[in-house]
């Protein structure tokens, strides 16, 4: 789903406007991009990870180009049909490149005389601070266990950078706790997390089933003396491993009239 946005057929560009992912999506977020600004795309490539109400879709993308921008930031809450990313043929390539001019030539560097040797042995190099390495954004994405990249997040590390040893190389959470980080990562205590999308249209559909929906609630007392006698006859002679415990009860009995009454079963 794209459409032209320049006039000139020779660097005509295309705005990649964001699908509609399901009958019943209106807006979603990226959250994550799996091609970088520069980069030659052809048709069938994953772009884009597109966080929707109900999980997180790979986008592919349907026009040979090269990624000229990307159009709204990660995370951004966005209705379908949005421009997400700005395309242009791979033909442009010779026509947008400037022309060059020949580069001045450097004045000669004037010699620098020579310092004495000193006598002494140089004192150690300080040793460099530990940094952290940049966490990508963008690029390949990395195929890892979801806890895999909590933890990574948590720690401060590079997914690109651990050997998975799940399947197909996937990182799992055991790679990133045998990998140390380089820095700890303050968290602010004090800074609210905001849930995902999915679980807060869950939240959101069950307080509203429970707010308009009528309930009617049904209490009787049942004499369970018969049950207490036969599972107290029958574990007094069996190892603790083995013995029946009362909720197994209560599960058939559950099961057995949800069984006789479906009616009740929705």
């Amino acid at each position: 789903m794209s459409h032209p946005a320049d006039a000139d057929p020779a660097l005509a560009g295309y705005d990649y406007l964001l699908p509609s992912l399901g009958a019943d999506m209106d807006e979603g977020r990226v959250v994550e991009w799996r091609v970088g600004v520069g980069d030659t795309v052809h048709r069938g490539d994953l772009m884009a990870v597109v966080e929707t109400e109900k999980s997180d879709i790979d986008i592919e993308i349907w026009h040979d180009g090269i990624v000229e921008a990307f159009l709204v930031p990660i995370g951004e809450l966005i209705e379908v049909g949005t421009p997400i990313v700005r395309l242009r043929p791979t033909e442009s390539i010779a026509a947008s490149q400037p022309q060059t001019s020949t580069p001045a030539q450097p004045e000669p560097a004037q010699p620098v005389p020579a310092q004495p040797a000193p006598t002494g042995s140089p004192p150690p190099a300080a040793p460099a601070p530990a940094t952290r390495p940049p966490l990508r954004r963008d690029g390949p994405r990395v195929p890892a266990s979801p806890l895999a990249r909590r933890l990574a997040d948590e720690r401060g590390l590079d997914l690109a950078v651990l050997t998975g040893t799940g399947p197909g190389g996937a990182v799992l959470a055991a790679d990133v706790r045998g990998a140390q980080p380089v820095e700890p990562i303050r968290h602010d205590s004090s800074r609210r997390r905001t849930p995902a999308t999915m679980r807060s249209l869950i939240a959101e559909r069950m307080s509203r089933s429970n707010r308009e929906i009528p309930h009617y609630h049904l209490a009787r007392d049942i004499d369970v003396g018969r049950l207490e006698s036969w599972l107290a006859e029958r574990n007094e002679s069996r190892p603790i491993t083995e013995r029946v415990l009362p909720a197994a009860c209560y599960v058939r009995a559950v099961a057995l009239a949800a069984a006789r009454h479906a009616e009740f079963n929705g």
